[in-house]
């Protein structure tokens, strides 16, 4: 398999999904903002790493646009977010940023993050300071979801991966 990663990563959590699977496949992991760089016709598996922001996949319309020409190859998206795998709002969000014909036989994977408010910028954090106000009124203080956005925390599992790594190996 001659594979590439392209990824975005705000705070690194979808930066070291990528370095991972990147190691477990023995292909490139590039960061999103080298991508102009990247012939991704030259790969035969091409993945796409971004991270959940607002509901959308970060870089992703970028992505979309490379499609047309990678019709030929195989290709997966992989996205990142704070919510935990089994979280019905995740299918939900996967479903409303991949729909329509160009997505369709594109296979689609979750893998869950975390929040690192250290390594956000001024407004994710401001706008993550009027989410929780609004989970803290709508669910109260004692909320699963108002105590999991109230501080930084680490969800990743290497293990997660296994379905991605399979795919891209044709297993």
């Amino acid at each position: 398999m001659k594979g590439i990663i392209i990824y975005r990563s705000e705070t690194g959590f979808t930066r070291q999904y990528a370095l991972w699977l990147a190691e477990e496949l023995g292909c490139r992991a590039v960061d999103w903002k080298d991508r102009k760089k990247v012939e991704l016709e030259r790969y035969d598996t091409i993945i796409y790493g971004g991270w959940f922001h607002a509901g959308g996949i970060r870089g992703l319309k970028w992505f979309q646009r490379q499609l047309p020409a990678l019709k030929d190859k195989r290709v997966a998206v992989f996205a990142v977010g704070a919510s935990p795998a089994d979280d019905p709002g995740v299918e939900e969000a996967l479903a409303a940023n991949l729909s329509g014909p160009q997505w369709e036989g594109v296979p689609r994977f979750y893998l869950r993050g975390g929040l690192c408010y250290e390594k956000m910028g001024l407004t994710d954090r401001f706008l993550m300071v009027l989410f929780r106000r609004m989970v803290k009124k709508k669910e109260g203080a004692d909320s699963e979801t108002y105590r999991g956005v109230s501080h930084s925390f680490n969800g990743m599992d290497r293990k997660s991966l296994l379905p991605l790594s399979a795919w891209a190996k044709n297993e």
